[in-house]
């Protein structure tokens, strides 16, 4: 019965960036990770260009649950903006039995290869060789885990901050619903008792015309205080007079 390769990830998944001074070896990590829970699993690199990478481990076993992180290096060298070179690296997967170790690995991942390819998992990956000062690669993607961590982080912030101002946007629009009301309200009342009053003031002007103690002067004085208070009215209601409460 044939192994079944469980499942696995490889960080990062499509691209290793390796970014100048070239003066010195530079390093890149690749992270296996073992995602099954039942099964060891057996792994090896290859690249294009052996001589100009050096990959440590390039073969191992990886248990369930587990990971391994593998160390890539660029050798140094003179960087050519004409050279049209494309490295790739490739990872190799398959299962392994319990009795198996790291030591067979190398050779059943060879014997599979031949006689079972089937039971092989690969994964290729593309080489990026950016020099010293050269933005490129930091506008057209990103080259490590923790450049996606940022961005989800970023993402994550951006949503939260559009949540937060559409709640804003509803709580103001309530408020200017409430001072809409209260402002109705406050006006309604002003009227009401402006009304009140003068309605008093006319009914007593008239009792006291009918019964014939009221002089002509007082008649007029009374007149003169009603208009001014209508006129006081109408100023205390209008919106110009300062009869709108704040707005928040």
């Amino acid at each position: 019965m044939e192994s079944r390769v469980p499942s696995f990830r490889i960080e990062p998944q499509e691209e290793l960036v390796f970014r100048g001074p070239f003066d010195a070896p530079v390093t890149q990590r690749l992270r296996i990770e073992n995602l099954g829970s039942d099964c060891g699993i057996g792994f090896k690199v290859k690249t294009t260009t052996p001589k100009k990478f050096s990959v440590k481990p390039n073969f191992g076993s990886i248990e369930a649950r587990a990971t391994v992180d593998i160390n890539i290096s660029i050798q140094p060298f003179v960087f050519d903006p004409n050279d049209k070179a494309r490295h790739k690296f490739m990872v190799q997967i398959v299962a392994l039995n319990p009795t198996q170790d790291s030591t067979s690995v190398e050779t059943l991942i060879k014997d599979l290869e031949k006689n079972n390819p089937g039971r092989v998992r690969e994964s290729k990956l593309r080489v990026s060789i950016i020099p010293e000062g050269d933005p490129q690669h930091v506008v057209n993607g990103l080259d490590s885990r923790h450049d996606r961590d940022d961005l989800k982080r970023l993402e994550a912030d951006i949503s939260q901050l559009r949540l937060e101002n559409s709640q804003l946007k509803e709580e103001n629009a309530i408020q200017k619903r409430h001072i809409t009301e209260l402002e109705k309200q406050q006006e309604a009342s002003s009227t009401a008792n402006f009304g009140k009053a003068g309605g008093a003031m006319t009914k007593e002007m008239m009792q006291a015309a009918k019964s014939g103690g009221f002089s002509i002067y007082r008649l007029i004085l009374m007149l003169i205080i009603l208009l001014l208070g209508m006129a006081l009215g109408v100023y205390i209601s209008s919106p110009s007079a300062g009869g709108k409460l704040p707005k928040l």
